[in-house]
């Protein structure tokens, strides 16, 4: 079946329905939320029709096509990627299978984003320790300018004739 918007514009050639973004969430078992992400990210067409938002879903589309985004969505899948149906150690299988690779993205992402701090914490490690050397070093400068300073002053403090005579 084919539809046309509001203006007479093609839309799509699959067979579907309009229907509210509450009835399409429910239908493929997903929250209104992420329909309206479907929506934005232009998964999924949208018009409006007498004010209200309506989503195209095509008969094609089962819960099976977005099961990832229904487990990230709290919701537990209820069939496989053939469409058989799932008993209870088969979803939790399938949801601890999703939820592996969903934690195993989040130390990848992790990982890319600890890398550049990383660094500069190394970097910033290495400077200290060039800062530390070179303070042990200034240190024991003045240590030797104040000591020379020191001796200086014992011989400013003379009056001049014992330091002309050397007394």
């Amino acid at each position: 079946m084919t539809d046309t918007d509001d203006n007479g514009r093609q839309l799509t050639s699959e067979p579907g329905e309009w229907i509210s973004v509450q009835q399409a969430a429910a239908r493929l078992k997903i929250r209104d939320r992420s329909v309206r992400r479907m929506v934005a990210e232009g998964r999924l067409l949208r018009r409006l029709r007498q004010g209200k938002a309506e989503v195209w879903v095509s008969e094609s589309m089962t819960s099976e096509d977005d099961t990832d985004e229904s487990i990230e969505n709290g919701h537990m899948p209820s069939r496989d990627g053939n469409g058989t149906s799932l008993d209870g150690t088969d979803m939790a299988l399938a949801v601890i299978g999703q939820q592996r690779a969903l934690i195993e993205r989040l130390n990848e992402l992790a990982a890319q984003q600890m890398a550049p701090l990383l660094q500069k914490l190394d970097d910033r490690d290495t400077k200290i320790q060039d800062l530390e050397r070179e303070n042990g070093r200034l240190q024991a400068e003045l240590a030797a300018v104040q000591q020379c300073q020191m001796t200086s002053v014992d011989l400013g403090n003379r009056p001049w004739w014992r330091r002309w005579f050397g007394l």
